[in-house]
């Protein structure tokens, strides 16, 4: 009987059982070395189980597991697709962390993708063109899919770079051309911008531009950027290269004020283009005088100021003066020559004109009614040497400090003529009966 040189040693071994299967488990404390493992069990149990520690028969100390998933389908080369799964610390089952798919190739992290490195961290695709998001496609060379979704007349969410003549540039594709689809920006969980298929954009917060639009773009656009040092908001069709009208509205509800520019002017309120009706505002809260100043030619200038609750029009210059030909008060009082307008209309000079009006309530031909007491030339006589004026006209002290009120002294200057024709009757009456007397008298002595 032959013994084996091993059995003295009591070592065993593996023997050669490649052509048929034996049952049997072995265990290796050390190392092993081999030139192939071949693992030919049925679907999902070719694998290799790894443990924490010595092997467990229970499989509580299983930590992962690494082998074959999904069935054959015998064409196309589909399934036994290359996994590596997780386990807890109770060695049950916890996920998916990578797969394979052996028909394409495509490697799926199913937990995430971590980076380390502490300096800088990519991710290279090897050079195979360039090429803009296409529907079936899903576009030539290097791209980054982040969701397929590719059917007849949509393309998918990705990113990636196309050729646009001589230059190199990137993209972020969409499925479809609707405001449904978009690229949504975020702060923390709240959405603070996004762009939709169609190119609307929407953002929360402040914006900043720098420089001006020089790209490939065509047709009519609302551009806003910087030139040179200047902020500008514009209509503008890049096609034409010619300026287009710029439109703003604001309000509330259906009360609203609008600005229209075009090559007319400025409209604010505009109804249509062209007619414009409305109000402006003006407000200067650093000097406290907000100015609108009118200018045809060099150093030739109108302006309307306000400042200090006055509102002054007028005046030509380089500079609007302290005052203004015409000065309007907060209270409604006009002055023309005076800051200090002291009445509804306020004027420090002359007044030239061909004709004036003046309404007031009441007249002087309360003279002539029958229970007026017209006073006797005496009496006249004595207020004259007392006063030195007429009874009821102002003296000349009061002119100077009062003024005088057009339309009353026009009613009391009437009501002297009105006296005076009354005097002038009187006396006539008087003068009509002496020479009837006269006469009288003449033929009597005659006879």
């Amino acid at each position: 009987m032959t013994v084996s040189p091993f059995a003295a040693k009591s070592q065993s071994y593996i023997e050669n059982q490649e052509l048929s299967e034996k049952a049997g488990k072995f265990w290796i404390n050390g190392m092993g070395t081999m030139k192939r493992l071949s693992l030919t069990n049925v679907h999902n149990n070719g694998q290799i189980l790894l443990h924490n520690g010595s092997y467990d028969a229970n499989a509580t100390k299983r930590r992962w597991a690494i082998g074959l998933d999904n069935a054959e389908s015998g064409t196309g080369n589909t399934g036994s697709d290359f996994m590596l799964w997780n386990y807890n610390d109770a060695g049950v089952y916890k996920g998916l962390s990578l797969s394979v798919s052996r028909s394409s190739g495509t490697v799926n992290f199913h937990q995430g993708i971590n980076l380390m490195n502490t300096t800088a961290n990519y991710i290279f695709y090897t050079a195979a063109g360039y090429g803009a998001p296409a529907f079936t496609t899903r576009s030539l060379g290097t791209k980054m899919v982040l969701h397929p979704s590719v059917t007849s007349t949509t393309t998918d969410y990705a990113i990636g770079l196309e050729k646009n003549g001589s230059y190199t540039e990137s993209w972020f594709g969409m499925p479809d051309n609707t405001h449904y689809s978009s690229l949504n920006f975020y702060g923390g969980n709240k959405e603070v911008g996004r762009i939709d298929g169609l190119g609307s954009s929407q953002w929360e917060g402040h914006g900043r531009f720098k420089g001006w639009y020089t790209g490939f773009g065509v047709g009519p656009a609302a551009e806003i950027g910087v030139s040179g040092t200047v902020a500008c908001y514009i209509g503008y069709n890049r096609t034409s290269a010619s300026y287009i009208p710029a439109y703003m509205a604001g309000g509330n509800g259906s009360t609203f004020t609008s600005l229209l520019i075009n090559e007319t002017g400025v409209g604010i309120g505009v109804g249509t283009a062209g007619t414009y009706a409305g109000k402006l505002s003006v407000y200067d809260a650093i000097n406290g005088k907000s100015t609108i100043t009118l200018q045809s030619a060099s150093n030739s200038r109108f302006w309307i100021q306000e400042g200090g609750s006055i509102l002054r029009i007028g005046g030509i210059g380089s500079a609007a003066p302290a005052m203004g030909a015409i000065n309007v008060t907060n209270g409604g009082l006009v002055g023309i020559g005076t800051l200090v307008p002291q009445s509804e209309l306020s004027v420090n000079g002359t007044i030239t004109s061909k004709k004036v009006k003046v309404l007031n309530t009441g007249w002087a031909d309360y003279v002539f009614l029958p229970d007026y007491q017209l006073p006797t030339l005496r009496e006249v006589e004595r207020h004259i040497r007392e006063k030195g004026h007429l009874k009821d006209i102002p003296s000349e002290k009061e002119v100077e400090k009062e003024g005088v009120d057009l339309g009353e002294m026009n009613k009391k200057l009437l009501a002297k003529v009105e006296e005076l024709t009354l005097y002038l009757i009187e006396q006539n009456k008087k003068l009509e009966a002496l020479e009837k007397w006269k006469s009288e008298q003449e033929e009597k002595a005659g006879k």
